[in-house]
């Protein structure tokens, strides 16, 4: 995935959007198409903590997270191999659409939208949520669902 979402949303950078071409940020870039894309800031530091894909994503006992484990084990992904769905889901970080930035008291909260691969090769859409803390340099996850 790595077409690139134009800003149509205020940048992380700018109250309005940002088209000064001087003016772009870690979030705040150019893709191919030299068209203005936002990036969540501190993508290559990402945090997924391994409890939030064990004890959440991929538990089917967890009153929330066993629907989104019915999904997950559908790509065949499972307590055993979480680490593989923790990379996919760093992936996503790193190189899919940010579709919406949403300021909050505590940081901001951004939504990116990618493919996800199955272990066996199939791909599903989805949306990753991320939070990256006033004066925080890392994205920390908050969630992953399916995409509809």
């Amino acid at each position: 995935m790595d077409s690139a979402f134009p800003v149509m949303l205020s940048c992380a950078c700018c109250v309005f959007f940002c088209l000064r071409p001087s003016h772009y940020t870690d979030s705040c870039i150019k893709n191919d198409n030299n068209q203005q894309t936002v990036k969540v800031p501190g993508r290559n530091n990402g945090i997924i903590p391994a409890e939030k894909i064990r004890n959440y994503l991929l538990s089917s006992n967890h009153p929330i997270g066993k629907f989104k484990a019915k999904f997950f084990h559908g790509l065949v992904y499972s307590q055993e191999n979480w680490e593989a769905l923790a990379m996919e889901i760093k992936y996503i970080l790193e190189k899919g659409q940010v579709t919406k930035v949403e300021n909050t008291d505590y940081g901001k909260k951004y939504i990116v939208e990618g493919q996800m691969k199955s272990q066996t090769g199939s791909a599903r859409n989805v949306v990753t949520v991320w939070f990256v803390k006033n004066g925080g340099k890392a994205p920390r996850l908050v969630t992953v669902y399916p995409r509809r």
